[in-house]
């Protein structure tokens, strides 16, 4: 395939794509800007949490990590009530040592309580009993999954096209940390098994330079479909500054407004209102104090992304653990939701699943696309981004 239909693919990209290039400051900073993150109950560790952080979209066969950027997983105990409520936590802060062999990158992971976990990039290590964390880091093939054409007509436009098998994240690769955290080890024997989770972004020019923040996450598609600009003013950069779990309270009421307006846009799309107000003001400021949440006493089977926050605004306890896994179809939950409340079935875009399996095993991504057209594809889309 010629490398000019790469690019005309890549043309669909903009804008979109969970939190893969949300952003002018976070697009400048490929190894910095994260494109996801999965909270879910260790598929083989009992009482083991996996947490995935990605980051650099369209990422080269050769692409790495940043040594002068620090990986930050921010986990908070919670108590879900009308509201979520963050306590105590703890952090996990991830470096690179990036000398010029690239086969001897190594990360290390670790609290400051100085629990730590090493591994070479790209290294899937075997687990030893009784130590209470794991990382992996390396290249994988992207996990998210979605239509952006008919992602990009419903956001912009309001048109909602016909579901079509077309992922638009086929064969590109990301950079992925993954961490099994053992939480009764770190958060002790009496905790909450409800937990609010964030990551970020921080870089640091030289050692005596002040740190700043390149990018955060905790829902996906909050900046580029719930915070969506159409014509009005981008948000997104200044949102991924902010510090995760401390809204600035004068930037507060403009990302809130954002939503709300965004939600009665998709609200509209059907020629109908399903929102009552007192549950759009709901569900906006869950959104607007952005994390993921889960609950690890609770099933975690099928979809269950967003299902807290969704119980949160019915007035009614939550059956699943929430959180995200990474087959969770997270686009037809968002605008299934935002089209009707959750009064009738979801959206469709007609993509189901990862371009990769996934597996049951750590660390549970599929393996990266090194093929040709991969390579193709993810350089066209690098190239667009950059102009």
């Amino acid at each position: 395939m010629k490398a000019a239909l790469f690019l005309a693919l890549t043309l669909s990209f903009t804008t979109f794509a969970s939190d893969h290039i949300d952003g002018p400051v976070t697009t400048s900073h490929g190894a910095g800007d994260i494109t996801d993150l999965y909270a879910f109950p260790s598929p083989e560790k009992s009482g083991f949490l996996t947490v995935v952080l990605n980051t650099y979209p369209f990422v080269p066969s050769n692409g790495h990590f940043a040594d002068k950027v620090s990986y930050q997983v921010l986990i908070r105990e919670a108590k879900v009530g009308s509201v979520i409520l963050t306590s105590k936590g703890m952090d996990f802060f991830c470096s690179f040592v990036t000398p010029y062999d690239h086969d001897q990158h190594t990360v290390e992971c670790k609290t400051a309580a100085g629990v730590s976990a090493k591994a070479k990039v790209n290294q899937v290590k075997s687990f030893v009993p009784g130590n209470t964390l794991q990382v992996y880091a390396g290249l994988r093939s992207d996990p998210f999954f979605f239509n952006a054409d008919w992602a990009k007509a419903v956001s912009n436009t309001g048109v909602v096209n016909p579901p079509a098998t077309s992922n638009t994240m086929d064969q590109l690769n990301i950079l992925s940390i993954v961490l099994e955290i053992d939480v009764k080890a770190h958060f002790g024997s009496v905790h909450s098994d409800v937990l609010a989770i964030a990551a970020q972004t921080i870089t640091q020019d030289t050692p005596t330079s002040a740190k700043r923040r390149l990018d955060r996450v905790g829902r996906p598609e909050i900046t580029n479909v719930t915070m969506n600009a159409r014509d009005k003013e981008d948000l997104r950069d200044f949102y991924n500054l902010e510090a995760p779990f401390y809204n600035s309270q004068t930037a507060l009421p403009k990302y809130k407004t954002r939503i709300s307006n965004n939600i009665s846009f998709y609200d509209k799309i059907d020629g109908k209102e399903d929102w009552a107000r007192e549950a759009k003001d709901q569900i906006v400021s869950l959104l607007a104090d952005d994390f993921l949440v889960i609950d690890l006493s609770k099933p975690c089977l099928g979809n269950n992304f967003l299902e807290i926050e969704k119980a949160i605004v019915a007035g009614k306890p939550h059956q699943t653990c929430g959180g995200r896994k990474l087959t969770d179809d997270v686009m037809d939950t968002l605008f299934g939701y935002y089209f009707n409340a959750g009064k009738s079935p979801a959206g469709n875009d007609g993509v189901k699943a990862p371009f990769r399996a996934v597996s049951n095993k750590f660390p549970y991504l599929g393996e990266p696309d090194t093929s040709i057209s991969a390579k193709l594809k993810a350089l066209a889309a690098r190239k667009f981004f950059s102009n």
